[in-house]
């Protein structure tokens, strides 16, 4: 075990035994309730009325491009989720596929720089770079994912491929400007504003 791994399960809980002899991981248990907090309170934080909806489409569209990478990965034998919140129901790390990922995807929509090509694709690297690391981390310190066959600069390619094609859908949906309001969602403006 790693000296980093040591010092952080001495930190927040070691590893104990439940009566059947199943091991609690206390500290990758942590991690999922820290995701869902942080990942609330950017939502609250970056997602305001004006682009809630560029949000959503682009957290539901990378949550199922995520889905179906990850469904093919676990099938191939490249990654596995040791812990995951529904071993019972599946071989996929709940918290890390549809919450952490799809939030982060849709932060980085709403986020993207308006200016030149340059400082885009500087934008996407810089974003692809952190959530290849923030991967390679839970991989590495935890038994929240697990490589196989992957490594830091395959992550990375996978993340250039998911914000790419988040971003591309997101701006075909919205080619031709802000999707018209429906009349109910009129009705709610004129209402709170009337």
């Amino acid at each position: 075990m790693s000296v980093l791994r040591e010092g952080i399960l001495t930190l927040v809980g070691k590893r104990y035994e439940d009566e059947g002899g199943s091991v609690i991981m206390i500290l990758e248990r942590k991690i999922i309730i820290l995701v869902w907090i942080l990942g609330l309170a950017m939502v609250i934080l970056f997602v305001q009325r004006s682009n809630a909806r560029r949000f959503i489409l682009a957290y539901f569209t990378s949550q199922a491009i995520v889905w179906f990478s990850v469904i093919l990965l676990i099938k191939l034998r490249i990654i596995s989720f040791p812990v995951r919140e529904f071993p019972r129901a599946t071989d996929i790390g709940f918290t890390m596929t549809y919450v952490l990922y799809p939030i982060l995807c849709g932060i980085y929509i709403i986020l993207e720089p308006r200016r030149s090509r340059a400082i885009n694709t500087l934008y996407l690297l810089l974003w692809c770079a952190a959530l290849a690391l923030l991967n390679d981390m839970l991989a590495k310190y935890t038994q929240l994912l697990d490589y196989k066959f992957l490594d830091w600069f395959m992550g990375s390619m996978f993340f250039i491929f998911l914000l790419v094609l988040t971003n591309m859908i997101v701006r075909w949906f919205y080619r031709n400007g802000e999707p018209e309001a429906t009349e109910a969602e009129l009705e709610e403006v004129n209402h709170e504003h009337g």
